[in-house]
């Protein structure tokens, strides 16, 4: 459960911004996605996840609309100008994928997680573009297990994390069954921040893209609740974008930046969790990003506008970039650190 110390440059806290966001029983729900997820095998049998493959519309080029942290809870005012402002960003900046970096859904209300989780499922099919999940802590359920299943099984989706905690890998090439142009890996870090269980899965997929490939293409890391560093970027002075609140990593390994590293391919991370943080910048070799957050569910639009990050990738140089951008098809690269 996300710590409720973050407040706003302005002295606002972002429980202020989110109605009834403090409810509801959290350490039993935080026991039973442990516990659901703690029965789960990494690699039944011994056998690898299955890997999906995207591929690009356009040969050569890559890109990704990133959004985050929509709270969906069935309050249909709010949820449905979340949705359009997806869609008309899809419309304008058509992506080949869109990933939800966590908190699509909004707790666990009377156990109506998994109509939450159905009716967020119903909502990126119908947007008719491929689409990857990643968990969020406020995205609970009482049937685990049932909620990967629909997000598995969802029109459009990529999601493979039923095989392992909620971490998988998606491929884009050129066609299926192609070598990798580019590995986008999903890292499920929502209780508690970055744990040495999602870097040990980490280092195990390290070494079956290396098995795939001795010189593996670039890959970008997702996940929704930041690792330390980001605190650490801040403060260099050689981050860029905004910073509105204080960074909740929520006590995760500061161990994780080193494994990216050490991968020697992963050349981009980008995370969520803290609404009104959307700044990126270099560490250790390591691209850090925040995605921009995406939903109404408070009034944080006022500080921080609603948007998504789009990423853009060349596949054949390595190249690539991620701006801010809006549902009236504005776009906002920084040029210098707002605090």
């Amino acid at each position: 459960m996300k710590k409720e110390t973050g407040r706003t440059s302005s002295g606002i806290s972002r429980r202020e911004f989110i109605a009834g966001a403090a409810a509801l029983g959290a350490a039993g729900f935080m026991g039973a996605f442990d516990a659901a997820f703690a029965a789960m095998s990494p690699t039944p049998d011994g056998v690898l996840p299955e890997v999906p493959t995207v591929i690009p519309a356009n040969k050569g080029r890559f890109r990704i609309l990133a959004v985050t942290d929509l709270h969906f809870h069935l309050n249909h005012a709010v949820d449905d100008r979340t949705v359009s402002d997806i869609r008309a960003m899809i419309d304008k900046f058509e992506p080949d994928i869109v990933i939800a970096t966590g908190d699509v859904w909004h707790e666990n209300p009377e156990g109506r997680g998994l109509e939450y989780c159905r009716y967020s499922c119903e909502q990126f099919a119908e947007m008719k573009k491929p689409w990857a999940y990643v968990w969020g802590n406020h995205d609970k359920a009482d049937d685990y297990d049932e909620a990967h299943r629909i997000i598995r099984n969802a029109p459009h989706s990529l999601y493979r994390g039923d095989a392992a905690d909620g971490n998988y890998r998606i491929r884009v090439a050129a066609v299926d069954g192609d070598p990798a142009l580019w590995n986008l890996i999903i890292l499920n870090n929502s209780r508690g921040g970055m744990r040495q269980e999602q870097l040990d899965w980490l280092k195990a997929e390290s070494a079956a893209i290396r098995a795939e490939a001795p010189a593996p293409p670039p890959a970008f890391v997702f996940f929704h609740i930041p690792i330390p560093q980001f605190d650490d970027l801040a403060k260099s002075g050689n981050a860029k974008g905004v910073k509105r609140e204080e960074v909740c990593h929520e006590g995760g390994s500061r161990d994780a930046l080193g494994v990216f590293r050490d991968s020697g391919f992963i050349k981009a991370v980008f995370c969520g969790h803290d609404h009104l943080n959307d700044y990126s910048g270099m560490m250790d070799g390591v691209h850090l990003q925040y995605v921009r957050s995406t939903g109404y569910e408070g009034a944080e639009d006022i500080l921080v506008p609603k948007g998504g990050t789009v990423i853009d990738m060349n596949l054949e140089t390595g190249a690539f970039r991620a701006v801010t951008v809006f549902a009236n098809g504005k776009t906002w690269s920084p040029k210098k650190f707002i605090d």
